[in-house]
């Protein structure tokens, strides 16, 4: 059977990888992919790009993360991350402390937290994403 042109030039510029994930991670990659709108083999390119360009040869040194603004932003969005994941855990707390307790120095300590947070994120965005 004769072969297509567009499986002649992908068998060409392209390899094919196979690989084994755990169900419950697969299928969140997947739906995260989905939600986001992109091919779940471009996400995985995109990080093999950016994994191959930290430089993993022995003996090698590994680059500098933050030696272009685009890996600075990456990181940036990382930080973001790690910050939102804190102020969603301290939202959380926040709601359960019982309304009696209301400006209580546990209850006002959280809420500036939570203003700082916010804060961050916002400035943080503005200036690198």
């Amino acid at each position: 059977m004769a072969q297509s042109a567009k499986d002649r030039w992908n068998s060409a510029n392209y390899r094919q990888l196979k690989i084994s994930a755990p169900p419950d991670v697969a299928e969140s990659f997947k739906s995260a992919c989905a939600a986001n709108g992109v091919s779940m083999a471009s996400v995985i390119v995109r990080f093999m790009r950016e994994y191959a360009a930290l430089g993993a040869a022995p003996g090698k040194p590994k680059a500098d993360p933050t030696a272009t603004r685009r890996l600075r932003r990456k990181g940036v969005r990382a930080a973001i991350a790690a910050i939102s994941d804190i102020l969603d855990a301290e939202i959380r707390y926040l709601e359960r402390i019982p309304e009696s307790f209301h400006g209580s120095d546990a209850h006002v300590d959280a809420e500036r937290s939570v203003e700082a947070m916010e804060a961050a994120i916002d400035a943080l965005e503005e200036i690198y994403l």
